[in-house]
């Protein structure tokens, strides 16, 4: 399994130095800083975690349609629009922040995102997010703490 942690070869160091933008990038947001170096590499070099570059006011989310993927935001923000019983919920989601959190439950999308200027982001499919909390239950702790603080209006209708 590509989320296995293993001591790093010689050639895996070179592969870390090389791929430190992407692994410093992960490490911004908190939630990351647990898992080690090598198995965010495989995140990425096996295409479990591919950056996604978004235009302004693309739609990096849509409200109702159904996706595999949740989604770090790397560079620029969006705009996230809720509709709820109560109303139209707007915030803006920046740097380090996390879209698209109903794709754990396999549920629709309750919220579209746009693009507020050119958003680059890593998306992870859920199955893989379940892999990484299956190996390492002190990121899968702070993934939550994280969505409950931060999302909980969500999961209320």
């Amino acid at each position: 399994s590509c989320i296995r942690a293993a001591r790093p070869a010689l050639g895996m160091n070179v592969l870390i130095q090389q791929m430190k933008p992407f692994i410093d990038c992960l490490r911004e947001n908190d939630i990351f800083t647990g898992i080690p170096d090598d198995v965010l590499l495989k995140l990425e070099k096996t295409g479990e975690m591919p950056t996604k570059p978004f235009d302004q006011e693309e739609n990096i989310i849509k409200e109702g349609t159904h996706t595999k993927y949740i989604y770090f935001i790397r560079r620029g923000s969006c705009q996230v629009e809720i509709h709820s019983f109560n109303g139209t919920i707007k915030f803006k989601s920046a740097v380090s922040g996390m879209v698209g959190l109903e794709s754990i439950m396999s549920q629709k999308y309750r919220s579209t995102c746009v693009a507020e200027a050119i958003v680059i982001a890593h998306s992870l499919k859920a199955a893989s997010l379940l892999k990484l909390f299956q190996a390492f239950s002190e990121f899968e702790q702070k993934f939550w703490i994280r969505y409950f603080s931060e999302f909980v209006f969500m999961m209320v209708e």
